[in-house]
């Protein structure tokens, strides 16, 4: 039991702390992907120091609270479902289905994936809104999460608490599965180059296996999380419900093909250090707790 307290705790402070550390890129990603105008035509740095000059310091960070709020819990699910899925499999259902390793790890990736972002989705929708809510002064005073509720359940419902999660779901279980299974894999592969334990792969492996891994998911899967968001975003009063089909069919006419690619780089600049810096404290955290019961375990 409190093995799998700590996994959750693990899992949940790598995340609060790779979302942080990458906030200010992660919003104006989000900028981007939704046509925000302001900040069409900047690259990052120019974005980060525009949003900087024109709204003030906490700007870089609006939306992190619930960011945090969100991650911690989602990333905790996450990796603790991930790990838990393959226990179930290999206890009840191995005898059944034949599943490789790479098999094993894409479908209880993306099981963990769905899993997670289902448990924390209004956080996520809440996190959009207050990303793309531009300030007119420096520092001004944000609406909260609460507010943000509270307007979308006056406009749209419960419902509209959970508005782009199909679209969430479609881009998520491919991302996490892709993700994890990456990760697992490249540690797998470069610990039998070395000769070393997967398991005790450096803190300087796993950051550098992590970016890596995070970065191929999202080339991949990058479309499914701009329509995403526009759905997330779409006019609360507005009497045209928005679709997948219509959300590209303007991305495509305003943009091209290209378009669906809108905010790509900028999203390498956040993949690479939140997964590196995600996989890495997650890895090392679990690897302390390893130590300390194995030190029990010499004790008694």
């Amino acid at each position: 039991m409190y093995d799998n307290i700590y996994n959750l705790l693990a899992g949940g402070i790598s995340g609060v702390a790779s979302r942080t550390a990458v906030a200010p890129i992660e919003r104006v990603i989000i900028l981007k992907q939704t046509s925000i105008e302001q900040y069409q035509g900047n690259n990052t740095i120019q974005a980060i120091v525009k949003m900087h000059n024109k709204e003030g310091v906490r700007s870089l960070f609006k939306g992190n609270y619930v960011n945090c709020l969100r991650i911690f819990p989602f990333q905790a699910i996450e990796f603790f479902m991930f790990d838990k899925y393959k226990k179930i499999y290999n206890q009840y259902m191995q005898s059944y289905v034949k599943l490789n390793r790479v098999a094993l790890d894409l479908i209880t990736g993306a099981l963990a994936g769905v899993t997670a972002s289902a448990c924390v989705y209004p956080l996520d929708l809440a996190k959009t809104h207050l990303a793309v809510n531009i300030s007119k002064t420096p520092n001004a005073q944000s609406p909260g999460c609460l507010e943000i509720w509270k307007q979308i359940l006056v406009h749209e419902g419960f419902r509209g608490l959970f508005k782009g999660l199909s679209a969430t779901m479609i881009g998520m279980a491919p991302y996490a599965s892709l993700k994890l299974t990456f990760f697992n894999n490249l540690q797998y592969y470069v610990s039998n180059k070395l000769n070393k334990d997967q398991k005790q792969m450096s803190l300087y492996w796993n950051l550098a296996l992590g970016g890596l891994s995070g970065c191929l998911a999202v080339t991949i899967t990058y479309p499914t999380d701009l329509i995403r968001r526009n759905l997330q975003i779409a006019k609360m009063n507005s009497k045209e419900k928005p679709t997948y089909i219509s959300i590209i069919k303007n991305i495509y006419n305003k943009s091209g093909l290209i378009g669906l690619y809108r905010g790509l780089p900028a999203t390498y600049y956040k993949i690479l250090p939140s997964t590196a810096i995600v996989f890495a404290i997650n890895d090392f955290l679990k690897q302390i707790r390893k130590n300390f019961n194995r030190g029990q375990q010499l004790l008694y």
